[in-house]
């Protein structure tokens, strides 16, 4: 048995996680659970995740067990395995052995914890974070892993991912002969009914191409490898820097750098976006950019929570959370988060840090106003709001309405 739970560091990534458990959140080709999952393809899996997300997660992994942390884990003296959503290994864990906690060398070299081996029945006794973990004085070993402990850590380690997930090049889909191709067609996977046309311009010098079935790559576009095209995506006279990674249902135009796309979102218009981690259903207006350089080319620093982190990073842009939208235009600050909902259209720079479910700088949205949006964005791509989503929505609406 694998558990995978959500520790507190979820609160790091909160703009990209309010909807969606940490394991959810996109990195290379891959969810950081799909990741897992490839290490342990025919493992039974119970998720243990935060109470209001249960009900979702529940309908849409039903082959899974899944628990809310304040719940009690499966009553067993067999000693399991946990591992961390946050976490992408690089070494596989075995699920059987003695009980023992799994560290990782951070880059400041403080070891962080990815998960630990323990009987499920102890665990009904404490709650499942680090620092609770690390006092059962467990004997500790280390294992290759990356820790995503803040959202820019996802863009720094894209374009390594993207890269090592690529295995093989084929072309199953329709590449027009009239495309230009720089580099190999061996780092090249066009997968079934994915179509390349006329005048589109490939380079694989960079890296790797990979796009996903269905996807279409429209004429005179630019790729760069690495890069990642989800399922049913569409490129459209666009210019994909090297480190892109874009999930499914994107629709995509303009010049893009060093970002990932969770999935279902729209930049279909000219702007920039670049070194930026953009959630779902989210609506970039035409002309829409941000800065991700300082003026002074100085290290970026990012608010979280009611902290402002040093990233350490010179290239840097911005980080917006599911179902928000912005105007014609709209100018977005370095290092600037983006709640989920949130409606972006005042003149001039944006704010650095913008709430939910706000509509512009001074007003908030209602709720019902909210849900009608919505139900009519989802059903642009033949989705349909469940009432676990949309409870979903309304107590986030409910719960950030008094600055939780």
């Amino acid at each position: 048995m694998v558990f995978i739970y959500e520790d507190d560091g979820y609160k790091n990534l909160m703009q990209l996680v309010y909807t969606r458990p940490t394991f959810e959140l996109r990195c290379g080709n891959f969810t950081l659970l799909e990741r897992i999952k490839k290490v342990y393809p025919e493992t039974e899996i119970t998720f243990l995740i935060r109470d209001y997300l249960v009900s979702l997660i529940k309908e849409k992994y039903p082959q899974y067990q899944v628990q809310s942390l304040k719940l009690k884990c499966q009553n067993s003296d067999e000693p399991s395995l946990f591992l961390s959503g946050r976490a992408i290994l690089k070494d596989k864990i075995p699920i059987e052995g003695d009980e023992e906690i799994f560290i990782t060398q951070s880059p400041k070299a403080n070891p962080a914890i990815i998960g630990f081996r323990i009987s499920p029945a102890k665990i009904n006794r404490l709650p499942v974070d680090a620092k609770t973990i690390a006092k059962l004085k467990l004997k500790q070993k280390e294992y290759s892993a990356k820790l995503i402990n803040y959202p820019w850590d996802l863009i720094t380690t894209n374009s390594e991912l993207l890269i090592k997930d690529f295995s093989a090049g084929q072309v199953k889909g329709k590449l027009d002969p009239r495309a230009i191709i720089y580099g190999d067609l061996s780092h090249l996977y066009l997968d079934e009914n994915a179509y390349i046309e006329p005048g589109v311009t490939l380079n694989l010098h960079s890296g790797p191409v990979y796009i996903d079935r269905d996807a279409k790559i429209g004429s005179l576009c630019l790729i760069e490898g690495p890069c990642y095209v989800g399922k049913n995506t569409i490129i459209d006279a666009a210019k994909i820097r090297s480190g892109c990674s874009f999930g499914d249902n994107c629709r995509i135009g303009g010049e893009v750098e060093a970002s990932i796309f969770q999935g279902f979102s729209n930049k279909h218009h000219d702007g920039f976006i670049g070194h930026s981690y953009i959630g779902e259903w989210v609506n970039l207006g035409a002309l829409t950019t941000n800065s991700d350089l300082r003026n002074d080319y100085g290290s970026v620093k990012v608010s979280i929570g009611k902290k402002e982190i040093d990233s350490s990073i010179a290239k840097l842009g911005c980080f917006i959370g599911d179902h928000t939208k912005t105007a014609i235009g709209t100018l977005i600050n370095t290092g600037t988060i983006i709640g989920i909902f949130a409606n972006v259209f005042d003149p001039g720079l944006s704010p650095k840090t913008n709430p939910s479910f706000s509509w512009g700088n001074k007003k908030r949205w209602p709720i019902e106003e909210v849900l009608k949006t919505t139900k009519a964005v989802m059903s642009r791509r033949n989705v349909f709001l469940s009432k676990s989503y949309e409870n979903l929505i309304r107590y986030l609406y409910r719960k950030l309405s008094v600055g939780q």
